[in-house]
C-alpha cells in the first residue's frame, strides 16, 4: 500500500498488523485508555492485556464509547494501512507518566503506570505472535 502522507509516502507492503500509540486528553478521560483502529479483533485482543497490566484504568475498545475524532476509523489513517489493519491506542496523560498524578514523580525509569503499559502490549505482541504462528 502506497499512500501520499504529507510531504512522504508510507510504504507498508511488508506489514501484517500495526498498533500505533497516541496521547490525548479530554476531560473526564483521564484514566481512559481509546483503542480505534479497523482490527476490531487485535483491539481486544490487546485490550485484554492491557486489563490485566493496568487494573485501575479503563481500556475502551468499543468504538461506540470512542470519540469519532480518536476512533482511527479513516481509511488513509496509517493505521488501517496493512493487509490486516491495525489498532490506534490514545493513551491519557496519566499513564504517560504526564499531568498532576506525577508531578512529584522523582524516579529514574519510567512511571510505574507507563512500565505496567509497556509490560501489557509486550504481553499481547508476544501472544498475538504465538496465536497468528500456530494459525498457520
Amino acid at each position: 500500500v502506497d499512500v501520499l502522507h504529507g510531504e512522504e509516502v508510507l510504504t507498508l507492503h511488508h506489514v501484517d498488523v500495526v498498533v500505533t500509540v497516541h496521547g490525548y486528553g479530554r476531560e473526564g478521560l483521564f484514566t481512559t485508555l481509546l483503542l480505534g483502529g479497523k482490527n476490531r479483533v487485535l483491539a481486544s485482543h490487546v485490550a485484554s492485556h492491557l486489563r490485566t497490566w493496568l487494573p485501575t484504568y479503563d481500556i475502551e475498545h468499543d468504538l461506540q464509547k470512542i470519540p469519532l475524532d480518536l476512533a482511527g476509523q479513516h481509511d488513509l489513517n496509517p493505521v488501517n494501512l496493512p493487509r490486516g489493519g491495525g489498532v490506534q491506542i490514545e493513551l491519557p496523560p496519566r499513564v504517560r507518566g504526564a499531568g498532576p498524578h506525577w508531578k512529584n514523580w522523582r524516579g529514574s525509569t519510567l512511571t510505574p503506570h507507563t512500565e505496567a503499559l509497556v509490560k501489557g502490549l509486550t504481553a499481547a505482541a508476544v501472544c498475538w505472535s504465538t496465536l497468528v504462528s500456530q494459525a498457520r
